[in-house]
């Protein structure tokens, strides 16, 4: 169970955290009122020291304790914390003048008190630790009827079209008739001689004072001073005994009643009559003398809008098991003119506000009295809408004075079908609390024709009641399990149905295999129907390769409710489809590709594939290749090279097919791309994003904030915006064939001119496996900005996971953690990036490290698509030019423009023109220059012929 606590003081208020007395503005205002200094002023005191209600409550559904346990304990706890409590208060006013103190009135329902006294007194008991909250004893007024009028009297074998609106006629159907149940009103009293009441009244058969509390003249016998609670009253549980005219929703359930609702009807009468409706007979240990739920049609007028007192007071009531109902008021069709106290909304329906519907139109309008929402007691979604939901409340026949009848038109009249339908439900599920039935109440009301807003909202709540759906709800067993239909080429012509019987109620009670049977529909036909503790079943006689669906459920043998349905869906001699081919990867370059895949060896359910026809190859989702197989190739490795027209990069997957004249295709592998080739290099020499062609980008850049990059102004740059990661995965290479010695080499600074990376804002780099595992291979703490480091990582010395780096897919990936934020922070820049086996171009033996001459080498693929790498190496510092001219001489692309130290180098180019376009299809020059920079040797100069194909 869910519950909210949404009170501090005037909308959000939590008993527990109560530090010191606090005053309601009401009371307040009146202790301030010179003309009141004198005067005696009722009071409802609050005191700090309360029950934690909701907490009990909590436990008692976690301990799934009985009606009786729960209502024992929560009288006791409740009862037990006021005698702890109130001595200390009680011996303070005691000790006071009779001339201040008028009226002392203890309640342990909420472990309070009403004291009557002067202000002097009320100041200093709002100095008090041990009191809580004290607000004026308010006068409460009557949510009267908008129309009333006379009705037909008793009309035989009359049925309200109300109680109809609700289904309560289908409930009697049943036998649920509320029998054995109680009900209640807090109302103007009722009138004990009307016929359709009378027989009802449970003082019939215990003392009165188990069965009428008249807060008033203590009267012994039920009475009425206005006819508004009998009206109620008869719409609950309503019946001529003699004519069966029918005017109440439960017309088997007893009736109690608190008249409190006339003259003097202060809050404290209302908190009396519920703490009497708690324990009538005094004795907590019997639950015969409690309602099963307690209509109520009033309001204070003049209340802070979230007041405590009410709150801890219905907390109370819904623990010890019994369901508070309200009417929503009459104050609409304004928005927020739900009114005091069932604005209240610590729960979903702890108060229950009810909205009126015209239950005599079929499409049962909302009334335009009906009091709207939301709450003004906070709270989002569900909790701040009001009513909870409706029920008929116009034109609506019930019982009046004199034993006659009459109509009434109000939010009143919807109230009592409402604890009509809890006791119709109580009959059914005896173990079920007031809340619980209150919440399948809410959630299966209906919405009328005339409710044009889908969903919750402000004037209907949920919808309309319906008592029939919450019964179907609760006493439903769960639904069968696991359902499964299947056949093989073993049973061509039956099916195998197998399942989970239930073994609880949707409420979670008990479910007995002798209390079910399963029902199994073929294509919606019923076949057979089999006790609850059978879990399979054999269907004959079908044919072979016909697809069937079966649908199954559990129902009840005594009452007609079942579970909800189950479907399952097979072909007899079973499924014709392969299984997907597996382990399926691509090698090679953009002119030949390797593919290479696991042939499947069975159907999708488990058949032998002895159909096994080839496998069709899709490029781009385009289907470009079929390779004829045979059966004696099922579970076979199968490898083939394949050169795409035109060459390029793309991307693949292969599917199985069988032998059928209309072949049946598997379900496609993963998309595999062509991978790159070696070598790579970026020395990410355009701003913006990285290279597509390369790159697989998530918020890196390539800007201008380095400091003194190794290559030219500009490097790729990771922080924390906008996320707290930035991302930069390479394009998948094939190292399945590569050298032993490949390398994957960068630089990289922390800060650069930005931010400087805290310790724990870290730099990752990690390798990808043939197993898709991304392994960790260096990471390095943040630190404030330093000069550009160099990494080198030779691939075959890193531990490589799971699997082996040395695959057609090998992916690496750089990766920053960082502060989230608009605004760049913690800084880390990558530059010079190369994967491929080292360049060794014109060695001087007398120094390894440096090469001793100019050299470039031809592009490498070539031709090729989208990409190239070029190497070249310097033998020292120089100032170098790489560009890129088409064949009339026309410049593309200036790929370096800048000095560089003496050393190896690779530069990518992605196919893209200095405006960041794509070239078109054709025959490319680079041009190589570079001049010392101290002038101690000759420049050097080459040109190289390259071609793009696309």
């Amino acid at each position: 169970m869910q519950r909210w606590l949404l009170f501090t003081f005037c909308c959000l208020f939590s008993i527990s955290a109560i530090a010191q007395s606090q005053l309601s503005p009401r009371l307040e205002s009146a202790l301030n009122n010179p003309r009141q200094e004198n005067e005696f002023i009722r009071t409802l005191v609050l005191l700090s020291d309360q029950v934690d209600i909701q907490g009990l409550d909590a436990r008692l559904y976690a301990e799934r304790a009985l009606p009786a346990e729960r209502a024992r304990r929560v009288i006791h706890t409740l009862k037990q914390k006021a005698a702890e409590s109130q001595p200390a208060i009680t011996a303070f006013l005691a000790a006071m003048s009779s001339a201040d103190v008028r009226t002392v009135e203890s309640y342990w329902i909420n472990n309070s008190m009403m004291i009557e006294a002067r202000a002097s007194v009320i100041w200093q008991l709002a100095s008090r630790t041990d009191v809580a909250y004290m607000d004026i004893d308010a006068k409460l007024e009557l949510d009267r009827p908008v129309e009333s009028s006379p009705a037909a009297p008793s009309t035989p074998n009359n049925a309200e079209p109300g109680l109809k609106a609700i289904n309560a006629d289908k409930m009697w159907a049943m036998g649920y008739t509320g029998a054995g149940r109680l009900v209640m009103g807090i109302d103007t009293g009722v009138d004990g001689n009307h016929p359709a009441l009378n027989h009802k009244w449970r003082g019939n058969s215990v003392p009165a004072s188990q069965a009428w509390f008249d807060t008033e003249s203590g009267s012994s016998f039920p009475n009425d001073c206005d006819s508004h609670g009998s009206h109620t009253v008869g719409i609950m549980c309503g019946i001529d005994p003699v004519t069966s005219d029918t005017i109440g929703v439960a017309p088997g359930a007893e009736w109690i009643a608190a008249k409190s609702i006339c003259s003097g009807n202060h809050t404290s009468r209302s908190i009396s009559a519920l703490q009497w409706a708690m324990d009538p007979d005094g004795d907590s240990t019997t639950i015969s003398d409690m309602p099963d739920a307690i209509g109520n049609s009033w309001y204070d007028p003049a209340v802070s809008v979230c007041s405590p007192v009410y709150a801890s007071t219905f907390d109370a009531v819904e623990a010890a098991g019994i369901a508070v109902v309200f009417s929503a008021g009459n104050s609409g069709p304004g928005a927020q003119s739900i009114t005091t106290p069932k604005n209240i909304n610590t729960g979903l329906v702890n108060t229950f506000a009810t909205g009126a519907v015209d239950g005599n139109s079929a499409s049962m309008p909302i009334a335009s009295f009906s009091s709207r929402g939301p709450s003004q007691c906070g709270g989002t979604g569900s909790l701040e809408i009001k009513p909870e939901a409706s029920a008929p409340g116009v034109s609506v026949r019930s019982a009046v004075l004199s034993g006659q009848y009459g109509t009434k038109s109000g939010t009143s009249m919807a109230c009592p079908h409402v604890v009509g339908a809890i006791a119709l439900l109580k009959q059914a599920f005896p173990n079920k609390t007031g809340y619980e039935l209150k919440m399948a109440l809410y959630l299966t009301a209906k919405e009328s024709a005339a409710d044009v807003t889908p969903g919750e909202d402000n004037l209907y709540g949920m919808g309309v009641i319906d008592v029939y759906a919450a019964f179907m709800s609760l006493g439903a067993p769960e639904t069968p399990a696991n359902f499964r239909a299947y056949s093989d080429y073993q049973t061509p012509d039956a099916m195998h149905l197998t399942w989970e019987n239930p073994t609880v109620f949707t409420n979670g009670d008990t479910l007995m295999a002798d209390d079910f049977f399963i029902h199994i529909y073929r294509d919606g036909e019923l076949i057979d129907s089999v006790a609850g503790d059978v879990q399979e079943y054999w269907d004959t006689g079908l044919t072979d390769g016909q697809s069937y669906t079966y649908t199954t459920f559990a129902k009840l043998d005594t009452i007609d409710i079942a579970s909800s349905e189950v479907f399952s869906a097979w072909i007899a001699g079973g499924s014709p489809m392969p299984q997907v081919p597996t382990e399926f990867s691509v090698g090679g370059s953009d002119t030949l590709a390797r593919l290479s895949w696991l042939n499947p060896l069975q159907n999708i359910d488990g058949t032998p594939m002895d159909d096994f026809a080839g496998i069709n190859l899709y490029r781009d989702s385009i289907l470009v290749e079929t390779f004829t197989r045979a059966t004696a190739d099922t579970g076979q490795t199968d490898t083939v090279s394949y050169s795409p027209d035109p060459a390029g990069i793309y991307q693949w997957f292969v599917t199985a097919i069988d032998n059928e004249s209309v072949p049946n295709e598997s379900t496609p592998t993963n998309a595999v791309g062509t991978p790159l080739n070696l070598p790579l290099n970026d020395d990410f020499a355009v701003a913006g994003a990285p290279a597509p062609g390369m790159w697989l980008n998530s918020f890196a850049e390539v800007n201008n904030r380095a400091v003194n990059p190794p290559s030219g102004a500009l490097a790729l740059n990771l922080n924390g915006t906008p996320n707290g990661e930035d991302i930069l995965e390479l394009n998948p290479v094939d190292l399945s064939n590569a050298d032993p010695n490949t390398l994957f080499s960068y630089q990289y600074q922390p800060q650069g001119s930005g931010n400087a990376p805290e310790e724990g804002d870290s730099l990752f780099v990690y390798f990808k496996n043939n197993l898709n595992e991304w392994v960790l291979v260096r990471s390095y703490p943040g630190s404030a900005m330093q000069p550009f480091a160099s990494e080198e990582i030779r691939i075959a010395d890193e531990p490589s996971g799971s699997g082996v780096f040395f695959h057609s897919q090998f992916q690496a990936r750089f990766r920053s953690i960082g502060g989230a934020g608009p605004f760049p922070n913690d800084d880390w820049f990558i530059d010079d990036v190369y994967l491929g086996v080292p360049i060794i171009l014109a060695i001087n033996d007398e120094n390894p490290i440096f090469p001793t001459t100019y050299a470039i080498e031809s592009n490498y693929p070539n031709p090729f698509n989208p990409s190239t790498t070029i190497a070249y190496q310097l033998p020292q510092r120089s100032q170098i030019s790489l560009v890129i001219y088409n064949a009339i001489g026309q410049e593309i692309r200036n790929l370096a423009a800048d000095t560089r130290e003496a050393g190896r180098y690779t530069t990518l180019w992605d196919g893209r023109d200095n405006s960041g376009k794509p070239v078109a299809s054709g025959i490319y020059f680079y041009l190589f220059t570079a001049n010392p920079v101290n002038g101690s040797e000759s420049g050097f100069r080459s040109t190289h012929k390259m071609i793009l194909l696309k």
